[in-house]
């Protein structure tokens, strides 16, 4: 048995810890908002998330928080509660916050007009003071995305963008019900480069219903050849349970186990020989990218958006079911159209779940992501913030390592826990010995870890 196919397991992909699973009904606002007012009492740095919802067609495979319309009228108003929610936020804000990273996802933030993208870029300058240095990204479907979407994103800020790719072969389109020939992806590359959005993001998916090792290859090879400065290469969930459109994919057209752990084998090592580091889990990024150089100089964090050079910054979610994570607390918004504006129209902030953590889950989480950033947990740096001996209080969680010990995924030396540069594969797994609120979660279906 190779160690891909013994660890191939479901889990988290812990961009939160606890992950979004734990947030319970928030029964009243009132404490959540004194302490969101208490923690800007000091200046803090902010990623800001917008969810964009609407797309224009269904695409089968997909799992996000969506809403199929193809009437303009629909983002203006939804523009309109985004601008309310905007005003609920900014007066508890510190005057000195400064956003560092702003990310559109959704949906297809793309789905809005130009005139729309200009709208929104100028309610969020006249609502937040934004870096000049600002990480500015947005998530782009290539079928909608043209030259004139290009320009008005450069002339609003926006420095990076991820394609949603998918695969590019006909067949495994046709079954995802998302037709996107190959001309569109580099049609979408060349008008970024001539606006001067040199930052490209491009998501694959294996696993999806077709694909073989062959496919795949050529589908990198393609993608490969355009230079994007990053990659992400997701796992396919098939979850028909929980994703009604899922079952439009019938399970018999999905590659087996052994050709899905054959297809990540060649992803990985075609995308290490065409000079990409692996960051970690399905991350990929060109060496001089600053994400590559974030994980060399140890100071990649991890947050809802992923892998990131600025995950210490407090999160504010807006639009519907974003979430926020700001100080060791959480909350998420209704994830219903009509209920998140009837909400922000009567002046009342959208939060509808939240948690807050405790220090157990706060020493819990900092092991975690020390795990999935810099792979390395210092347990007398530990020691030294929590005034606890973390090394002792998780000794159980120590003794079922072992077996990654014994795997050569994990090395343990006085005072660490080092993860191995075979480890980096693993980090999931690695990281799911250390999470408490697991157990509790035995009915719920994550995605594959590899």
């Amino acid at each position: 048995m190779t160690l891909l196919s013994k660890y191939a397991t479901e889990g988290p992909r812990y961009t939160s810890y606890p992950t979004a699973l734990t947030l319970a009904p928030i029964q009243d606002l009132v404490p959540w908002l004194d302490t969101v007012r208490k923690v800007n009492l000091e200046p803090h740095e902010m990623s800001l998330y917008l969810h964009i919802p609407f797309c224009k067609s269904l695409c089968w495979y997909c799992g996000c928080h969506k809403v199929i319309s193809r009437n303009p009228q629909d983002s203006d108003d939804y523009l309109d509660a985004l601008e309310m929610e905007m005003s609920l936020l900014r007066p508890m804000l510190n005057d000195h916050n400064r956003v560092v990273q702003l990310h559109l996802g959704g949906g297809t933030p793309n789905a809005l007009t130009t005139d729309q993208f200009r709208r929104l870029g100028s309610m969020l300058r006249e609502q937040f003071p934004l870096a000049d240095d600002l990480e500015f990204s947005v998530e782009i479907d290539p079928r909608l995305f043209t030259l004139e979407q290009a320009q008005v994103m450069a002339e609003i800020g926006v420095n990076r963008v991820s394609l949603g790719v998918q695969d590019i072969q006909t067949d495994v389109q046709e079954a995802i019900h998302r037709i996107q020939p190959s001309w569109m992806i580099d049609d979408s590359v060349r008008y970024l480069r001539e606006v001067g959005i040199t930052g490209i993001n491009m998501d694959l998916i294996y696993g999806l219903p077709h694909q073989t090792r062959e496919s795949m290859r050529k589908t990198l090879e393609h993608v490969v050849s355009l230079r994007p400065s990053r990659f992400a290469i997701y796992h396919y969930a098939h979850l028909p349970s929980r994703f009604p459109s899922q079952k439009l994919i019938h399970a018999e057209w999905l590659p087996s186990s052994e050709e899905k752990l054959g297809i990540l084998e060649d992803v990985i090592g075609s995308l290490s020989a065409q000079g990409y580091d692996y960051i970690g889990m399905d991350h990929f990024a060109l060496h001089d990218d600053p994400l590559a150089k974030a994980l060399r100089n140890g100071t990649l964090q991890r947050n809802f958006q992923g892998y990131s050079t600025h995950g210490g910054a407090h999160v504010y979610g807006l639009g519907i079911s974003s979430i926020s994570n700001v100080d060791g607390i959480m909350w998420q918004n209704h994830k219903e159209l009509d209920a998140y504006a009837m909400s922000v129209h009567k002046g009342v902030h959208p939060w509808a779940k939240g948690y807050v953590l405790s220090q157990d889950d706060r020493i819990r989480r900092d092991v975690i992501m020390g795990i999935m950033c810099s792979g390395r947990v210092d347990w007398a740096a530990m020691k030294d913030r929590y005034h606890v001996d973390v090394e002792r209080m998780l000794m159980r969680e120590n003794l079922r390592l072992i077996p990654f010990i014994a795997d050569g995924l994990v090395e343990v030396t006085q005072g660490a826990l080092n993860v191995t540069p075979e480890g980096r594969y693993y980090l999931r797994n690695i990281a799911m010995v250390f999470d408490a609120h697991l157990s509790a979660m035995q009915d719920v279906r994550f995605s594959k870890t590899l």
